[in-house]
């Protein structure tokens, strides 16, 4: 398993990468993006972006880009639950936090309270706050805890030098800092402008003007009905 696993998670991570690619580019390219660039298009559709391009380039676009989001969602959402809530144990194990969070499910061995803590943010968020602001908050607590992963294996190597490690990190201590360096970074870099595409608007419509007939009887419309039922041929002529 140490060398298995090693080599699993980075050919893993660099398959998906390159079909994240992939898809990005052919995103791209096959957007239209109705008068402005594509890539415009593209942001100020925003949340919808996936939605909203899948429909232009495949058949039943609309619907595979929204299965497959609500699918990768779900998915993501069980891996969210379950180390929310580990971590939350693991904080109040070690009298951190709330020291109740700590403790086991006698029976299921399930820590209770922080799991059910977990699901009250966790559906306080999705109720109250917008999608931008859950995808935002989202990204910060995402990029503290690979920040704090990084400092924790550049501690963990300090406390126990004797340890036999089944994976060293190459280049340690120095490429976990560089990863604590670039979190940093992401963390508190400001975020890029919002980009408001708006349709091109509609073309008027031409109204074509009538010429008005000079030869037209100016009579009363109940005249004129009555004319044209009973004494039809000689008043179509004058018409």
């Amino acid at each position: 398993p140490a060398r298995v696993l090693k080599h699993g998670l980075f050919i893993s991570w660099g398959i998906v990468s390159v079909i994240y690619v992939l898809i990005a580019i052919v995103i791209i390219a096959a957007t239209d993006g109705m008068g402005v660039p594509s890539w415009q298009f593209i942001g100020g559709v925003a949340d919808r972006a996936m939605i909203a391009t899948g429909s232009q380039f495949m058949p039943f676009g609309y619907v595979l880009m929204l299965v497959g989001g609500l699918l990768a969602n779900l998915a993501a959402m069980n891996a969210t639950i379950y180390s929310s809530s580990r971590v939350l144990f693991s904080l109040g194990r070690d009298k951190l936090i709330w020291q109740k969070l700590g403790v086991m499910h006698p029976i299921h061995f399930v820590p209770t309270r922080a799991l059910l803590l977990s699901l009250v943010i966790i559906i306080a968020a999705a109720v109250y706050l917008p999608l931008r602001d859950i995808a935002g908050l989202a990204d910060i607590l995402f990029i503290g805890l690979f920040l704090q992963l990084n400092l924790a294996y550049i501690q963990l190597r300090r406390l126990k030098p004797e340890a036999k490690w089944q994976y060293i990190v190459p280049m340690e201590p120095y490429l976990p800092l560089l990863g604590v360096v670039c979190y940093a970074m992401l963390g508190i870099a400001p975020p890029p402008p919002t980009v408001v595409v708006k349709p091109p608007a509609p073309p008027k419509p031409v109204v074509k003007a009538i010429p008005f007939d000079t030869s037209f009887p100016q009579t009363p419309i109940a005249e004129n009905v009555f004319l044209l039922v009973f004494d039809g041929p000689r008043y179509s002529e004058s018409w």
